[in-house]
């Protein structure tokens, strides 16, 4: 069994003592939420606790390690939803998460009234059906089941992401069999902003979910020629592309680019899962890409930017608006928003906490530096850090470009900071980068 390191073990310990400590107050301010009920709550934060901790007992059956940092992870999870939703309801008054509650909650009723399916068309009648609509209708069928409870959402959601973290460890732990795994999971479980992010009703815990699915099926087919990873590959880019339809073609296009370029790190079952992934993953990115601009209505480059303009004036409201310039100087910032807003941006507490959390990765980044320029470089003998780069760089444009809010920039770039975290711990400082690609391909792709 690993030895943990003493700054590891000092960080899970830290963060299980404030989850401790504070575990009377944000138990009271998850579970009793002024003005809603609260026995719906409690019903679901013992359900799904004892759920996960039953999880997580069997997925780190073998590593005690692990198991201590998901622990301390599912429960800072739910410390944070708690202050999610204590600073939505008093600081920020409400916020999109009250919508997809009083939408389900309707939606619950109408199904709860008239007793079928067919009656959510009478709540969804006059909308498309888009993310947002998605989201009503599973919230509306949580609802059945719990009742319309805001913290056994907020609760329900919360976990979905957790486990979606879940995923995107077990992609690195597959694609990076020697890589630091513990120290990763670390970053994974505990970086800010996506445990708080994703704790709430909406469409960043879902993504999470998805997205992570993606991860883990590329790097089981990647690095073990396994079939089954084609499912979860197809699972995750539909259910992405069905909550965020560009995001959903940029994670197609990702792997479509990965697949074609990429080298077989799989021997034969790698070369025969190729044989059928490449025709799917081609027709599933068309697919995919068509359906984007069907839904966002874009039908050439001149409309695009019409569109991306439209966006921009649309969120350069509030104290952590910022002015980006043109488009092709945002596209050229692109690179630089994992760390943004810099320190001279800050000009509020939330973009002074993105900024803190921002600089934080850049050092990160900078003290692996040596092995984070090999790995890029190298990336088609390791085929899933190019999938890291490409996604990452081709969502990082398309954020860049269509937000003037630092605000909302930390919270959307979470669909792809979990796959940048695995570029740290991916190759150690200590380890040769250059020895482990020289490896054969069936001591470089162990599947757990």
């Amino acid at each position: 069994m690993p030895i943990p390191t003493p700054s590891r073990a000092t960080l899970v310990n830290f963060i299980g003592f404030i989850c401790l400590v504070t575990f009377p107050l944000w138990v009271y301010l998850l579970l009793f939420p002024k003005g809603y009920d609260f026995v719906g709550g409690i019903f679901v934060f013992f359900v799904v606790g004892l759920l996960d901790m039953a999880l997580i007992m069997h997925v780190s059956r073998t590593d005690g390690e692990l198991r201590k940092i998901m622990v301390a992870g599912l429960f800072f999870k739910f410390l944070a939803a708690a202050a999610y939703l204590t600073v939505a309801l008093h600081f920020w008054q409400g916020g999109d998460f009250m919508f997809y509650f009083d939408q389900g909650s309707n939606i619950s009723q109408s199904l709860r009234n008239n007793g079928e399916i067919g009656s959510i068309a009478g709540v969804t009648s006059h909308t498309e059906m888009n993310g947002t609509t998605l989201l009503h209708i599973v919230t509306g069928f949580l609802f059945v089941v719990i009742g319309p409870s805001l913290s056994g959402g907020v609760i329900f959601f919360s976990s979905v992401a957790y486990w979606g973290v879940f995923l995107f460890w077990r992609a690195f732990a597959t694609a990076f069999p020697g890589g630091d795994s513990k120290t990763t999971a670390a970053l994974l479980f505990f970086l800010p902003s996506i445990v708080f992010w994703s704790s709430t009703i909406g469409k960043d815990a879902l993504l999470s979910l998805t997205i992570g699915l993606t991860a883990y099926g590329l790097a089981r087919v990647l690095y073990g020629g396994r079939f089954s990873g084609l499912g979860y590959m197809g699972a995750g880019v539909l259910g992405t592309a069905a909550i965020r339809p560009h995001i959903g073609a940029i994670l197609a296009m990702s792997l479509a680019v990965i697949y074609l370029l990429g080298r077989n790190r799989a021997g034969l079952p790698g070369v025969l899962a190729r044989l059928v992934g490449i025709p799917l993953i081609i027709f599933g990115s068309y697919y995919v890409f068509s359906q984007a601009k069907e839904r966002l209505g874009v039908q050439d480059t001149e409309h695009a930017q019409k569109y991306l303009m439209q966006w921009n004036e649309g969120t350069a409201y509030g104290g952590s608006s910022f002015q980006g310039g043109s488009l092709a100087v945002r596209a050229l910032m692109a690179p630089a928003l994992p760390f943004r807003p810099f320190p001279w941006e800050v000009n509020s507490v939330q973009t002074l906490i993105s900024s803190l959390e921002g600089m934080l990765l850049l050092l990160l980044f900078w003290i692996n530096r040596r092995s984070l320029m090999f790995s890029v470089s190298h990336w088609r003998s390791h085929p899933f850090v190019g999938f890291i780069v490409f996604y990452s760089l081709e969502t990082a444009v398309a954020l860049s470009c269509a937000f003037s809010n630092f605000g909302l920039l930390a919270r959307e770039r979470v669909m792809f900071t979990p796959l940048l975290l695995m570029l740290i711990g991916a190759f150690p400082i200590q380890q040769s980068f250059t020895a482990r690609v020289a490896r054969p391909a069936f001591q470089f792709g162990r599947v757990s």
